[in-house]
């Protein structure tokens, strides 16, 4: 069942009240609380039903994007710096030029396929 316009102003009040004390006790917002205080009632009104499975793929996506991110940094050893590198690459690339630029480059690369996967796609 979607949830009513009711159901949604009520989680908005809940989770307002719980990140208001979960700042309070000072605890480190996390992508996944930034996740709930900013998306969480937006989504439940876009996506009809399916907050819960577009939460899981969601939470699931940014722990491999995450990963990579700790991967490529593995060697600064200065967390904070880190996070300034990251935040930094993170901002650039959401950037609306960079997403367009970036987008025609990828749209405008040539596949080069071989004679042998032409041949075969054509016997289908």
């Amino acid at each position: 069942q979607d949830p009513t316009e009711e159901d949604c102003n009520r989680a908005q009040l809940i989770l307002e009240l719980a990140i208001a004390q979960h700042r309070k006790l000072n605890f480190s917002v996390t992508p996944k609380t930034h996740g709930m205080e900013t998306h969480v009632v937006a989504q439940m009104r876009q996506f009809a039903g399916g907050l819960a499975k577009l939460i899981e793929h969601w939470v699931e996506h940014y722990h491999q994007i995450g990963y990579g991110y700790d991967m490529q940094w593995i060697n600064q050893p200065n967390e904070e710096r880190k996070a300034i590198i990251r935040s930094n690459r993170e901002f650039t690339f959401s950037h609306p030029e960079v997403v367009k630029r970036r987008d025609r480059i990828y749209n405008n690369i040539k596949r080069k396929t071989s004679a042998a996967v032409v041949a075969a796609a054509e016997e289908r």
